[in-house]
C-alpha cells in the first residue's frame, strides 16, 4: 500500500510540472518598455532674451537656467555642457521674431544685440569648447492632449507619434506663439514642451515661458 501511495503522489507531482510548464510557455510578458512611473515635469521655466540680467540658456533635461554675467544664476561657460537652447529675439514690430535654438548653432545666425551671447570677449558661446545640438520640430499636439500625459509610457508614445507624423529635425525653431507644443532631443533625453508665453525684440527685455515634459533616454 505504501508503494502504491509513492507511485500516485509521483504521477500527481509529474503531471503538475508539466502543466506548470506549458503554463509558463503560454505567458505573456507584458512589461512595458518605458515604465509607468510618473513623467518629469518642469513647470513654468522662465527664460530671457539675450538682455544682461536674466537667463537666456536652459538645461532641458534639468530644467535648470544660466546666464553670462548675472549673479543670480550660475555663469553659462562654466556649464557650458548642460546647456541645451538659448533664447533671443530680433527685429521690431511686425518684423520682430523670436527663436528657441541650440548652442551648437547660434553663432552662424545670432545678429544685432544677439550677437553678444556669442561674440562676449569672456564668456561667449565662440568661446565654449562644448556646444550642445539639440533639436527640436513643432508638433500637432494640442495643450489639451499634453494635459493627458501623466506617465512616462504616454510621453513615450505621444512623443514616437509626433516624430512618425513629421520625421524632421531643426537646430532651431521661430515664431513660438502661445500654446504650440514642441518636441525636443537632446543628448540625454527627450521630450516636449509648451510655449506660454514669448515676448521681446531687437532692443527689449522679454522672455519665453515654457513648461517641458522629459524623459531620460
Amino acid at each position: 500500500m505504501k508503494n502504491l501511495s509513492s507511485k500516485i503522489l509521483f504521477i500527481i507531482l509529474f503531471l503538475f510540472a508539466i502543466v506548470s510548464c506549458k503554463k509558463e510557455k503560454n505567458t505573456i510578458n507584458t512589461t512595458p518598455k518605458i515604465d509607468s512611473t510618473l513623467v518629469t515635469l518642469y513647470n513654468t521655466v522662465t527664460i530671457n532674451n539675450q538682455f544682461v540680467g536674466g537667463a537666456a540658456f536652459v538645461d532641458l533635461d534639468k530644467g535648470e537656467l544660466y546666464d553670462m554675467t548675472s549673479a543670480d544664476y550660475p555663469d553659462a561657460i562654466d556649464h557650458q555642457e548642460k546647456i541645451d537652447a538659448v533664447y533671443y529675439t530680433y527685429g521690431t514690430g511686425i518684423n520682430n521674431s523670436r527663436v528657441f535654438i541650440n548652442p551648437f548653432e547660434l553663432c552662424g545666425t545670432a545678429s544685432g544685440t544677439a550677437a553678444n551671447l556669442c561674440d562676449n570677449q569672456y564668456n561667449g558661446i565662440s568661446k565654449w569648447s562644448i556646444k550642445n545640438n539639440t533639436q527640436f520640430n513643432l508638433t500637432t499636439i494640442t495643450y489639451s492632449q499634453l494635459l493627458q500625459i501623466k506617465y512616462n509610457f504616454q510621453l513615450d508614445s505621444v512623443y514616437n507619434k509626433s516624430v512618425k507624423d513629421d520625421p524632421s529635425y531643426f537646430n532651431k525653431v521661430a515664431g513660438l506663439y502661445s500654446g504650440d507644443v514642441y518636441r525636443f532631443k537632446t543628448n540625454l533625453g527627450k521630450g516636449l514642451f509648451v510655449i506660454s508665453n514669448a515676448t521681446g525684440e531687437e532692443n527689449t527685455l522679454g522672455e519665453l515661458i515654457i513648461s517641458i515634459l522629459y524623459l531620460k533616454d
